[in-house]
């Protein structure tokens, strides 16, 4: 298929060597042809760059490199400001494509102008490739029975992701490039969730469709950024920043108290990690930020814990 837009499939990497080969075969076998394909690396200190230019050399992938590390997504925004194609993906460089993702999401946006950006859902691997589980999409959202959706419907879908429930399969989002260019680019400020950021910022104004089907084979392994991130990290989850910084687009009341409800869950989850690796006072800090009165004993224990330096069994 060569009659359509032309799709820039940006491949940003960094110490990607295990597995930029798996990835880079799976994006060479896309059914759809009018695409380009650039590699943007981060100052890698591995095989990778050379693993690239092996397929800058057999395909014609366009590779750039750094000078030194940007961060992960100022790498991302250096590859949409190369990208030529009117619609944008950015896939990563441990997980593995199906052949028709570029050509069915392409098909999504040719069946309706209207729509910004389109995700498909996940086939989980891990390191070996040996699949753990599907993601799909939370029931609430199977339920509206449709599958373009609104600025709610995300709120809506984030809210009730979790465990094989999720809304947004980052890796398979395909975006156009003149909506990049109307909202802005990736914000470093949100750090983790800094993807997150730009969907819900993309879908304040613009419909969003979601694919349900797995058309990516999305990697778990020890070396992956989140995975390590999720062990270490006991401050305020990313996410919850980005969440309230967007609860005011919310139009439906129901919508709102939901994610008020998921607000206060995972602040206080987190003050419940804080708590049982001894950080008492910001345990304590973080447990104010819940604003509405839900889980009102798990309160009271927080804070007698913290006061008393109590660890509290996750």
């Amino acid at each position: 298929m060569n009659d359509g837009p032309l799709v820039s499939i940006c491949v940003p990497t960094y110490n990607s060597s295990a597995y930029l080969r798996r990835s880079l075969d799976s994006i060479a076998a896309q059914t759809y042809e009018n695409a380009e394909v650039i590699v943007g690396d981060n100052a890698s200190t591995d095989d990778t760059v050379s693993i690239a230019n092996e397929y800058s050399v057999k395909y014609g992938f366009k590779v750039i490199v750094n000078d030194k590390n940007i961060g992960p997504l100022n790498n991302w925004n250096m590859l949409i400001g190369q990208a030529q194609g009117d619609l944008i993906a950015i896939y990563h460089s441990d997980d593995v494509y199906e052949p028709t993702i570029v050509e069915e999401s392409v098909q999504v946006f040719r069946n309706n102008e209207n729509i910004a950006v389109v995700g498909t859902m996940a086939r989980v691997v891990d390191g070996n490739e040996n699949k753990m589980y599907d993601y799909v999409l939370p029931d609430e959202i199977v339920r509206l029975d449709k599958d373009v959706y609104s600025f709610d419907d995300v709120m809506l879908g984030i809210c009730k992701s979790g465990g094989q429930k999720t809304f947004f399969v980052t890796p398979s989002l395909m975006v156009k490039k003149n909506v990049y260019s109307e909202v802005g680019l990736f914000d470093a400020r949100f750090r983790s969730a800094g993807d997150y950021e730009m969907w819900f910022r993309l879908s304040v104004n613009h419909k969003v469709a979601v694919l349900n089907k797995q058309l990516i084979n999305y990697r778990i392994h020890e070396n992956q950024g989140s995975e390590l991130e999720l062990r270490r990290n006991v401050e305020l989850p990313d996410i919850l920043t980005v969440v309230r910084e967007y609860r005011q687009h919310i139009t439906q009341n129901s919508i709102r108290e939901l994610c008020d409800r998921f607000l206060d869950e995972r602040i206080l989850k987190a003050a419940l990690k804080q708590n049982w690796q001894g950080a008492f006072d910001k345990s304590a800090t973080t447990a104010k930020l819940a604003e509405t009165g839900s889980y009102q004993a798990l309160r009271v224990f927080l804070r007698i814990a913290n006061g008393l330096h109590i660890k509290l069994k996750l």
